[in-house]
Parts: C-alpha cells; structure tokens; sequence
C-alpha cells in the first residue's frame, strides 16, 4: 500500500534525514486520512421526469413530476482553513473542472455575470484544461473562470443567489472544505458514437440543487443560512432559471428536493416565483412506466422559446393548447392517487395527443418519428407512449398495463429508435446518502 509517497520498499529522503520514523509518519498520514473520511459528507440529489403537464406548466398550471434514481453526487470533504472551498464538477458529458473560490476575497459578483457575454467574473477561479480523472490539487495555479464557459454556467448564478442571502462575506465564515458535484449519471455513451450525451432528467436543476446545498451546509451558523428544503428549493429556482435566462418552471428543482411524485404549480406574484408542491401518494395501478432515449438530445431553452414566439403571433391557439396540456396533468394526477389503471393509461395517450397537436399547429419537431414508433409499439401491447418535457428528443415515457406488458415491449424495443433507461422513483428527495446506491430496476411500477 503507497500513502502519500510511503511506499513500504524505500523510505523517503525526509523520514532518514530529520529522524523520523517511516512507520509513524505512515500512521500520522493514516490517521489524518481517516479522520477526513469520518468527518467527510454525502449527499445525493435526483433528477427529474416530467410525466404530465409540458408548457402549461411555465403559465402556472399543474405539472406531474417523478423524481428519479439518477443522482448527483457530493462528496464534501473538510480541509485546512487556508485552502477555502473547492469544487470539482464533473459533467454528464464526461468532462471535468476544478472550481477555487479564494476565502481572502470577498465574493462580489457583478449582475448578469454568467450570462454569454465575454466578460470574467473576479471569482470564483477556474482551473485550466485538467480531465475527468484527474486529481488535481485546488490550491494549485488558477486562472479567471470564462462566463460563458457552459461547463461552469450553474455555478456562478449559485453563488451570486448565496451572496445576495447572506451577504459579501460568507466565504470568509464557511468551513473550508472540497467539494465534489458529480453528474455524470444523468449522461450516457449513446449507440454508435463515442460521446456521452445528456439524457433529459434536469442535470442543471439538479446540480443547482447539488451546489447550494453543499454550500449551505458550509455555511450552518451564519445567519440566514437556513437548513430546511423550503428555503433550498427557494434558492436553487432562482440560480436555475437565471442560469436558463429566465426561463423554466421550477419543477425540476422541486422534484430534486423533495422526491417522490408530486403536483407541481409555479405562482408568480409581483415579479417573483413562488412554488406549489402537492405530494402524490400513488396507489397501485399494475401499470410499468419505461423511459426510452429517442436518440436525439433536445433543448428545452430552445424550444420554449420558440413555442413563446408562436405565442405571440397565435395566442388563442397557445392558450387551447396549454388548457389541453394543464387537462392531462389534472388527469393523470388523480388516475395515480386513485389507483385507476386505465385512467392513467388514458391520461398519457392524451397526453400524447395534446403535444402532437401543439407540434402541428405551432409548426414545431416536438414529436418525433421515434416518439411515433415507440408509441406504436406499446400499443401492440395495450399500452401507450407520449414525449416527456419538452418534446424534440431526449426521453419518450412509455406506459404498459402490467409487468408482463413491460417485459414484452422491452423485448421488442430494439426494433424502434428507442433505448430503455433503467430507472426507479427517489422517495427522498436531497438527502445524506448513507448506503451505496442500488442499480436501477428496469422500469417503474406505478
């Protein structure tokens, strides 16, 4: 075993020159490694699949969210004062980056300055050009973080939210710790190419979620730093939908917090958003729910955009397909606390139905072949499909009646664009993890 250059063979220059004792200087690094470890937090946070209720969600209307079994990953552990706190993102894409936040300076981050402009924010320091595998020590040379880095695009709006709650100087009073945010869970290598691609369960929601937690569990004992999930969820829309350029729901964010299923409705008041959120208590229907990869990722950014701009030139039109949108999500709402399976079936086949016609009549790609083909398929076996979010790639949801249904469709899938994704339901929501977590069952029973 090496630990910090011991390695057993050869006794450093160091231990026989000032006398010590290679076997204590061992133990004394041991010792220091272990208390780490004891003192070391983890955490994870779930994504998110967005069952019922795309669009009309962002207008304050209902939205059914799952969270689900693809987490973030933090890893939070303690170190001297002077080195402050250090984040390692690591992406779904696979990419990594070192992340300084110096505690000699006051965080004062000008507003606006993650937006993609050329400008630098004066912290937090980026480390340049190191790899997912890496190590790389935080305290090392560092060099102005690039905002339109989209790397590290969530993270400075997380910080900006933080310093406007408790004030410049929350740094200097932070635990000094390296903190490690990993998403790499919510990319997967897609078939025949060598690139890891985002999935479509709110990684960004979810890393937003990631880092303010880790920081406010820094920062437990300065004022204002509160520890409760309501105050979390607050904090994390708001670095969430700057970092989206103002748009976005807030779903994703709740569903990362609290876990489990939940009705979901944003209420804007006076300039602010304020969140709704409604535990589901599902009661069984037989029915398996498979999220299936399109083959093509999606930008949710983009495509609410656009759909706002039809908006505008077809309101009347937008407004009967958000009331459509806003039906299924009440549906599908009360199938699942009723335990009705076929309401729940008939909730996702109008489901699909109300997306498709919002993609004819805005002239949008929401609903894809594959979409169409998956849907196809599960029908053949009295289930149905639908496109989750906001259509145009990432996920399709598929439905089937019972787990024989499931197993069949699964059997036969290979034959469509789509890909099964593992995935189970997250009860917890942002939580201290305390065991490993368990491989993913192949679909949900609902």
């Amino acid at each position: 075993m090496e630990v910090d250059g011991f390695s057993g063979r050869n006794e450093p220059r160091s231990a026989r020159v000032f006398g010590h004792h290679p076997g204590r200087c061992r133990s004394a690094v041991l010792r220091r490694t272990l208390w780490n470890k004891a003192m070391e937090s983890l955490f994870r946070v779930p994504g998110k699949l967005m069952l019922a209720g795309e669009y009309a969600v962002l207008d304050g209307s209902p939205a059914v969210v799952a969270a689900v079994d693809r987490y973030v990953a933090v890893r939070i552990e303690p170190c001297p004062r002077e080195e402050g706190i250090s984040f390692r993102l690591c992406l779904p894409d696979g990419q990594a980056l070192w992340v300084v936040l110096d505690p000699s300076v006051p965080i004062s981050l000008p507003a606006k300055a993650y937006d993609r402009n050329p400008r630098r924010a004066p912290v937090p320091n980026l480390l340049p050009e190191h790899g997912a595998g890496e190590a790389v020590p935080p305290h090392s040379h560092t060099t102005a973080i690039e905002n339109n880095d989209r790397r590290s695009s969530i993270l400075a709006p997380c910080l900006e939210i933080l310093t406007a709650q408790l004030g410049p100087g929350w740094l200097q009073k932070a635990r000094s710790a390296r903190v490690t945010v990993d998403s790499a869970a919510f990319g997967q290598e897609a078939l025949g190419r060598t690139e890891r691609v985002k999935l479509g369960f709110g990684s960004s929601a979810a890393s937003a979620v990631a880092i303010l937690g880790a920081l406010l569990d820094l920062c437990r004992g300065i004022d204002g730093a509160r520890q409760d999930r309501d105050f979390l969820v607050s904090l994390a829309d708001k670095a969430h939908r700057e970092a989206q350029g103002g748009v976005g729901s807030g779903a994703d964010v709740a569903a990362s917090v609290y876990g489990g299923l939940i009705l979901y409705r944003q209420i804007a008041t006076d300039g602010r958003f304020l969140q709704k959120v409604q535990p589901i208590s599902p009661t069984p229907t037989g029915c398996c729910a498979i999220a299936c990869w399109t083959g093509k990722s999606a930008s949710t950014k983009d495509l609410v955009d656009r759909v706002w701009r039809w908006r505008r030139h077809q309101p009347g039109a937008y407004q009967r397909r958000m009331a459509a949108l806003s039906q299924v999500a009440s549906g599908m709402a009360g199938a699942l606390a009723a335990g009705d399976g076929k309401d729940l079936l008939a909730s996702v086949d109008e489901g699909y139905g109300a997306m498709d016609r919002l993609a004819r009549e805005s002239g949008l790609p929401l609903v894809l072949d594959a979409h169409v083909e998956i849907r196809k398929l599960a029908r053949r076996f009295g289930g149905t499909a639908k496109p989750t979010g906001a259509g145009g790639g990432d996920l399709a949801l598929a439905l089937l009646p019972s787990r024989q249904a499931a197993e069949r469709f699964l059997v036969d899938l290979s034959g469509t664009p789509g890909i099964p994704i593992p995935l189970g339901l997250d009860p917890h929501g942002f939580a201290e993890q305390t065991s490993p977590t368990k491989r993913s069952p192949r679909f949900i029973q609902l």
